[in-house]
């Protein structure tokens, strides 16, 4: 068994006490960074890119990640920020938001087209 699979419930932010746990080892006074990322290269490439900038500013041990998914940690979090840095939760969305929101913008937006089209035709 790896220590990701043995370590997976302590890796839920949901789990009970975890979050403390994380502040507690990496805020710096009261503050922690939480970068957040999915599991597609352009998430992963910016979120890279932004562990950069804080190690430039000698900030990137005051830093989590924050995954989509257990699976992204155990494959990216090591590599990005470090394999202790690396958090999810069972609360994250199985599609993401901005999918969620651009169906349903197209759907408002098809239906006001149409409500508009009915009226212009009266």
């Amino acid at each position: 068994m790896s220590a990701w699979a043995y370590d997976s419930q302590l890796r839920d932010l949901e789990t009970p006490n975890t979050l403390l746990g994380v502040a507690t080892r990496r805020a710096r006074g009261s503050d922690l960074i939480f970068l957040a990322t999915g599991p597609d290269a352009t998430s992963l490439a910016m979120a890279q890119n932004t562990v950069h900038m804080l190690a430039r500013l000698g900030l990137e041990g005051h830093a989590m990640l924050l995954a989509d998914s257990l699976e992204t940690c155990e494959r990216v979090g090591e590599r990005i920020l470090g394999a202790d840095a690396c958090f999810w939760t069972s609360r994250m969305l199985g599609k993401p938001h901005s999918h969620t929101q651009s169906q349903s913008h197209t759907q408002s937006h098809s239906h006001s087209h149409a409500q508009v089209s009915g009226r212009a035709t009266r």
